[in-house]
């Protein structure tokens, strides 16, 4: 039995259905915990430890995600390892570590909401690459929800009180380079036929390499390096827990993918950036300046509005049937 929810006096359909409606609620449960921690403790090494060496956390999060891919796959069969041609890997990695160590940036530069918030403005990116690289086209109706997303991302970031220059030309390339990190992830894994859990374990390794370099050229010298950073043993327990917080983050996702609908999948997704939001806003925020933080609260609820209404236009458009703007706004 499942911690005795399932009773000897049910069916074995309703004993499977009932097994299989927790194992779900656990994995999305897992999700949100993984990514939220991940955030939180991540912020809280740099703000609190200052162990603001990125490259040097980006490599132990990708060699330990590496490591546990492939002991999954040789030691219990989780995945059949397949991988893309050496140059894909090493234009994919790029891409990758890229995007991994700008987010980061910007999380150390800039506030948890900020942050969070940024990262919404991703999907109108990944489509205005493709808008003018490719030339593809959305919808009035998508560009109008993706509209309102750029809306309260602008609302958020002028109200931000811990906005730098700095921090937002880092969110700006977090963002469009983890846009054409996804653009190539996604087009190199349907041109190899890779799923998604064997196209991570492929680019990793390459990902962590590349880290390590970049860390070596850029952390590893000077009084303030990785090398003279007094390490305490509380931050040696944040950083273990970052780095199972990755490996959960990944598997965790790999488990869920096909296991959810599509729906269930994008109310999981915003329930972690309101809960990344609320942790940022009462672990990392000045409370004595509530006006702003309001003001900040309006952006980032009309930027989740905007992502909200996205996500629920993309899935009836997928479904073909009709969406609430059209079915209380007439708007086809």
């Amino acid at each position: 039995s499942t911690w005795g929810l399932l009773s000897p006096a049910m069916t074995s359909d309703e004993n499977y259905r009932t097994y299989s409606a927790v194992r779900v609620f656990l994995l999305c449960l897992g999700s949100i915990a993984s990514s939220v921690a991940i955030i939180m403790v991540n912020k809280a090494l740099m703000q609190n430890f200052h162990f603001t060496f990125i490259f040097t956390l980006t490599f132990l999060h990708l060699s330990v995600t590496a490591v546990v891919l492939y002991a999954s796959a040789s030691l219990t069969g989780l995945f059949i390892p397949k991988s893309l041609p050496f140059s894909q890997n090493m234009a994919v990695a790029i891409a990758g570590v890229g995007s991994i160590s700008f987010m980061n940036f910007s999380l150390n530069f800039n506030s948890v909401g900020l942050y969070q918030v940024s990262k919404l403005a991703t999907v109108p990116c990944i489509l205005l690459i493709k808008y003018f690289v490719a030339g593809e086209n959305v919808n009035g109706k998508t560009k109008a929800t993706l509209a309102l997303v750029l809306l309260g991302v602008g609302m958020a970031t002028v109200t931000d009180v811990e906005l730098s220059q700095l921090g937002l030309i880092l969110a700006t390339i977090a963002v469009v380079s983890t846009a054409q990190f996804q653009i190539w992830q996604g087009s190199k894994q349907k041109e190899y036929g890779l799923d998604s859990i064997q196209m991570t374990a492929s680019v990793t390794p390459y990902q962590a390499v590349l880290s390590l370099v970049l860390a070596f050229m850029f952390e590893s010298s000077g009084a303030e390096s990785v090398l003279n950073h007094s390490v305490s043993p509380a931050e040696i327990v944040l950083l273990i827990l970052s780095c199972i917080c990755a490996i959960a983050v990944n598997l965790v996702t790999f488990a869920l993918i096909g296991k959810t609908s599509a729906v269930t999948y994008q109310v999981v997704g915003h329930f972690k950036t309101v809960l990344v939001l609320l942790g940022g806003y009462i672990f990392f925020y000045d409370i004595s300046k509530s006006e702003a933080l309001m003001k900040n609260v309006a952006g980032v609820t009309v930027a989740m509005v905007g992502v909200i209404l996205y996500g629920h236009v993309q899935h009836m458009q997928s479904i073909k049937e009709a969406d609430i703007l059209e079915k209380y706004l007439g708007w086809k």
